[in-house]
């Protein structure tokens, strides 16, 4: 049993203890995953997988399988995500209740509060996180946070970088290595809730993104609204079948002076980076959360028309051997 992690948010012990005190209390039990799927992607809630044959378990393992938490470091938002191998949990509006009562002025944790109490509904035999349906407790169902001068509304299964100082940094080497001046139409493909692409937008004539979780577009759509920003247009779907289907559609309109990617940690399916290879952007710009996999990628492209002109590494997560990586890629001649 862990009841506390290093790198989590002040109070964080707090949320997971009155958790904790519920399951015993209401005799509730944790799921054990000793006989759930192997070898699945861990990019949880980031990206769906692919869809194939469900296998349901119900909840002969027991209840509660995760407790997801996040916060939006400049505004104190807090939400506080339950995943249970059922499809209810007994007294769920009291468990939210005791954990809206936490952090009162002057304890722990007073420079946050919970916001937003989620039950996630997950019965397959998987170790992937999340499962397809969510069911608001309490709250908007989502919280905010802010990135530079843009904010962004952020749901639970949203991808949203975990580290709020250096994500600035790192779309900052990003919208660098873009090199906008303004003219360019920029396509910013696995776009999130839309973090990078409204960075774009102000310094773009135009900016579409394309996400695979729908939760996530209709955030970053809502993100460009509440920001005042309307030259960016989201579409969801796999970035290999939009971003192809829109070219095939209107060469004209859709056409890429620039390309920005931030796949998970799989990296690009060599679909889409065969259809950014046809576009001919000036310039990709490739955000990557695993070095492997962007060597990978890159030398598809440099297989192609393309050539590195700079790495830039940014240490998203210190003492740790992950980093991010923002590579510049020019089209050659």
């Amino acid at each position: 049993p862990t009841t506390s992690c290093a790198i989590e948010f002040a109070g964080h012990e707090r949320i997971l203890k009155t958790v904790l005190d519920f399951m015993e209390e209401k005799h509730v039990s944790a799921y054990e995953e000793a006989d759930a799927g192997r070898g699945e992607s861990r990019d949880a809630g980031r990206r769906k997988p692919p869809k194939k044959e469900k296998k349901t378990v119900g909840n002969p393992n027991g209840i509660i399988r995760h407790v997801m938490m996040r916060k939006g470091f400049s505004t104190g938002e807090i939400m506080v995500v339950a995943v249970i191998a059922s499809d209810e949990l007994k007294d769920a509006s009291e468990l939210a209740e005791r954990l809206t009562g936490l952090f009162s002025k002057g304890s722990e944790g007073a420079s946050g509060k919970v916001t937003s109490v989620l039950l996630n509904i997950n019965k397959e035999n998987t170790n992937v996180i999340f499962g397809d349906r969510f069911i608001n407790l309490y709250g908007p169902g989502y919280i905010t946070d802010t990135i530079g001068d843009v904010k962004f509304k952020i749901s639970a299964p949203a991808f949203f970088q975990v580290n709020p100082l250096q994500t600035e940094v790192l779309y900052g080497k990003a919208l660098e290595a873009a090199g906008l001046t303004g003219t360019e139409t920029v396509w910013d493909l696995y776009c999130g809730t839309g973090t990078i692409s409204l960075f774009l937008a102000k310094n773009a004539d135009r900016v579409y993104g394309v996400e695979i979780v729908p939760e996530a577009v209709e955030n970053a759509r809502e993100n460009a609204s509440a920001n005042g920003i309307n030259n960016a247009e989201f579409f969801v779907g796999a970035a290999e079948d939009v971003v192809g289907d829109c070219y095939e559609k209107d060469k004209e309109k859709y056409k890429a002076d620039v390309v920005v990617l931030d796949p998970p940690r799989k990296g690009a399916d060599a679909k889409l980076i065969e259809t950014v290879l046809n576009m001919e952007p000036e310039r990709i710009v490739y955000v990557s959360c695993d070095p492997a996999t962007l060597a990978r990628d890159v030398k598809m492209f440099c297989d192609g028309k393309y050539e590195v002109k700079s790495v830039q590494p940014v240490d998203m997560f210190p003492m740790t051997t992950g980093v991010e990586t923002v590579a510049l890629l020019k089209r050659k001649g």
